[in-house]
């Protein structure tokens, strides 16, 4: 899995939009995690093999 820096904004937020290629399919179910200084989303509810879009303002590469 390869790391990807996001620096939050200045209220201290960072937004993550995704884009599903199956327009037409069922919304996903979402579940968050968090413990320690980890933290993050699962989505349920894709089809097998389904291609999903992830967009952010701002990031950088830390090439791990």
């Amino acid at each position: 899995m390869n790391g990807i820096e996001l620096r939050a904004d200045s209220t201290g937020s960072i937004e993550l939009v995704c884009e599903r290629t199956e327009a037409d399919a069922d919304p996903p179910r979402l579940r968050p995690f968090s413990g320690g200084d980890e933290f993050g989303l699962v989505v349920d509810g894709l089809r097998p093999g389904e291609r999903v879009t992830l967009f952010a303002d701002e990031y950088e590469f830390d090439g791990t």
